[in-house]
């Protein structure tokens, strides 16, 4: 029991150590901005951004493949859907690499 109390405070030492600090830490990646210019960005920034933007291309051509294939081509390529498929696959990909807000 001593031991269990023993590893569960330093455990919660470790985590709450940098919500307590005077600065905190800021994650390099975190100030990278996924869309916009890339002018003066890191090559970590850069990468991070090539690997969004193909994710986000390819979301986009699988949508639109399923779109294709259940309706006619009158509803399914115009700028609206075209802006929905967008902001959907954003939004998926940004979950899947775990930068979601």
């Amino acid at each position: 029991m001593k031991t269990k109390f023993l590893w569960t405070s330093i455990v919660l030492a470790c985590l709450a150590g940098p919500a307590l600090a005077d600065g905190a830490v800021i994650d390099p990646l975190s100030q990278c901005p996924l869309t916009g210019p890339a002018v003066g960005q890191s090559e970590a920034c850069q990468a991070l951004r090539v690997t969004f933007r193909d994710g986000v291309d390819s979301c986009m051509q699988q949508l639109k493949v399923k779109a294709s294939v259940s309706t006619d081509d009158q509803f399914t390529h115009n700028s609206h859907t075209n802006r929905a498929r967008m902001l959907i696959c954003d939004r998926e990909v940004r979950e899947r690499m775990g930068l979601a807000d």
